[in-house]
């Protein structure tokens, strides 16, 4: 028997998509993460009560930085990733973050309120990390 994720972001229609797999195989769906790249009630075809009433909202990590993501994925039981994955996913979203060239941020505000959110991401996983000796 096959378990899977689905990872989408909420910009179209992947939410819906996520809910339709969920309807069509819910004991195959073992987790939907979302990540927010617009307001959540924007999300094409998200009603929060109906999911609540399926089971699907338990089984949804809505996030805005992959570190996140891959907390939620760390801590779920039992986990879809190792510790060591938790911190390799931090560590590849700092470098990534870096990479990015000031010509690709709109304004100087949204770097900073990206750096802001990636920081406090950071720190949620890091609170997990050094209670696993991962720092």
């Amino acid at each position: 028997e096959y378990r899977h994720v689905f990872i989408c972001d909420n910009g179209q229609g992947d939410v819906r998509a996520g809910e339709l797999m969920y309807d069509q195989y819910p004991r195959h769906l073992d987790c939907l993460f979302v990540h927010l790249v617009q307001d959540i009630q924007k999300s094409y075809g998200f009603d929060p009560e109906r999911w609540r009433r399926k089971g699907l909202l338990k089984r949804t990590c809505f996030f805005k930085c992959y570190p996140d993501a891959a907390l939620y994925a760390a801590t779920l039981k039992p986990p879809l990733i190792r510790i060591s994955g938790l911190r390799r996913v931090c560590q590849d979203a700092v470098a990534d973050f870096e990479m990015i060239v000031p010509s690709q941020w709109s304004s100087l505000s949204q770097k900073r309120d990206r750096r802001s959110e990636l920081n406090q991401s950071l720190g949620r996983c890091n609170k997990l990390l050094e209670s696993k000796g991962e720092e």
